[in-house]
C-alpha cells in the first residue's frame, strides 16, 4: 500500500484505502457464529453484525446522497455517515475490539 500512495492518483489511493479497509472489515467477522456476530458486549447497541449494516449505510449514504446527489429520503435503509474511509477505520478498531472480546483474536 504504501508504494501505491506514493505513485497514485488521488482516486486510485482513496479506492485502495477502501478495499483495504473493508477487507479487515470482512476478516474481523469470519469464523463468527451468527448467536457471536449479533452478541452485544457493550453498553451500547453495537455488535459485530451491526458495525457491517452501520458501514453499508455509510456507503450508501456516501455514493448515492453524497456524490450522486440522490435524495437521503429515497434510498432505502439507514443512510447517514460521515467521511466512508474515516468511518471504516473508526468501526474496524471497535470489530476489532469485539472479536478481542469474543475470542481472543487481535490484529488486522
Amino acid at each position: 500500500m504504501e508504494d501505491l500512495v506514493r505513485t497514485a492518483g488521488e482516486r486510485e489511493t482513496l479506492e485502495a484505502f477502501l478495499d483495504s479497509h473493508r477487507q479487515v472489515t470482512v476478516d474481523k467477522l469470519r469464523g463468527l457464529s451468527e448467536a457471536d456476530a449479533r452478541r452485544r458486549l457493550v453498553p451500547s447497541a453495537t455488535t459485530p453484525i451491526g458495525l457491517v449494516k452501520h458501514l453499508t449505510g455509510v456507503e450508501r449514504n456516501w455514493f448515492q446522497h453524497i456524490l450522486a446527489g440522490r435524495p437521503r429520503a429515497d434510498i432505502p435503509g439507514e443512510s447517514a455517515g460521515v467521511h466512508l474511509i474515516r468511518e471504516h477505520a473508526r468501526h474496524n478498531g471497535h470489530a476489532d475490539i469485539l472479536r478481542e472480546q469474543l475470542d481472543g483474536t487481535t490484529g488486522a
